[in-house]
């Protein structure tokens, strides 16, 4: 596979997230393609981006999620990284917030069980098919409920 075309001001493929920061400039994940912030401001006028594709300090993988705090600092998640990095609103680094938890590859993503994890389900009730169309009718459908969810402990070392 080769690498993708190099980002467009102004340009997305496939952004993942959006926020605003107190002043109402908008930054924008644009993560499966591009690997970087988009900052615009209130109008929706292109300002600047910062990021590629890496593992380092303002680079990422996959900037999946983005968030602003009330003193403009903006948090970007990138999923394959697996960490959380924090910016100024000019896309200065200041921080890495590592999200290193090992997973327990026999959890099931669609109910967060495991194995060791009871589960009652019911059927689902019935959806309104003036509301949901062509979704009102699934009797595959099912709502469970889990006694526990086994979070394994994150190591110290």
């Amino acid at each position: 596979m080769s690498p993708p075309l190099p980002a467009v001001d102004g340009r997305f493929r496939q952004p993942t997230d959006v926020t605003w920061d107190p002043q109402g400039n908008i930054y924008i994940s644009d993560g499966y393609i591009n690997s970087r912030v988009a900052k615009l401001d209130k109008n929706g006028d292109w300002i600047k981006s910062w990021g590629q594709r890496g593992k380092g300090p303002g680079e990422f993988n996959l900037v999946h999620t983005i968030a602003a705090d009330a003193q403009g600092n903006i948090y970007v998640g990138d999923r394959t990284n697996r960490r959380i990095q924090v910016f100024d609103g000019e896309g200065t680094f200041k921080r890495e917030i590592k999200i290193d938890v090992p997973f327990d590859p026999d959890a099931s993503p669609r109910s967060a069980t495991s194995p060791t994890s009871p589960t009652t389900c019911r059927p689902a009730a019935p959806l309104h098919p003036a509301r949901h169309g062509r979704f009102a009718s699934r009797p595959d459908r099912t709502r469970c409920s889990t006694a526990r969810i086994r979070i394994p402990a994150a190591s110290t070392s």
